[in-house]
């Protein structure tokens, strides 16, 4: 039932002009109706299954409320089986993920090009996250602590974290020019 109208799910021999799932659901439907589905099983299973879950992309086409639940669910999944692996070009819906999950129960990791082929290493989600007046910040702060860096970089990264901040604490103080 969609809106109180009985849809057929519909199937390849559907003719197009008919009311089906294929055509009366947005992706985000759909997506989240199959991930409904795959999480109903595992929920009604009489023993954990001892499987690795795979879930690539599993929020596509979501509205925010659906990607919140979306992350959710993954984490309760994660109790139900043995593990879950959740690939995503999307760091912030891997973040919401992240956040739910103890330390112990989490791991992110990345493919990275090396020479022509890629390796998996670890992945610092809350540095790629990190805003661009936070990461100028940290390099402009490392560089007054210890020394660290080159002084051309630290220089090209002081007028727009200036920019940043006065803008932040002077709010209406400065236009925007073009």
């Amino acid at each position: 039932m969609i809106n109180g109208v009985p849809v057929d799910i519909g199937s390849d021999d559907t003719h197009a002009g008919l009311p089906s799932f294929r055509n009366t659901l947005s992706g985000g439907d759909r997506s989240a109706l199959a991930l409904s589905l795959f999480m109903s099983q595992l929920e009604q299973a009489d023993t954990p299954p001892d499987i690795a879950v795979l879930l690539d992309d599993p929020f596509q086409s979501q509205d925010g409320f659906r990607r919140t639940s979306t992350a959710f669910r993954i984490k309760e999944c994660g109790s139900r089986c043995g593990q879950v692996i959740v690939l995503s070009h999307d760091p912030a819906f891997l973040k919401l993920v992240w956040d739910e999950l103890p330390d112990a129960q989490r791991k992110a990791l990345r493919l990275v090009p090396v020479r022509g082929s890629t390796v998996i290493a670890e992945w610092d989600i809350y540095e790629h996250l990190k805003g661009e007046f936070q990461a100028n910040l940290d390099v402009i702060q490392r560089f007054a602590d210890l020394g660290d860096g080159k002084e051309r970089d630290v220089a090209q990264k002081l007028r727009p974290l200036l920019e940043g901040y006065c803008k932040t604490a002077c709010i209406g103080e400065f236009s925007v020019t073009v």
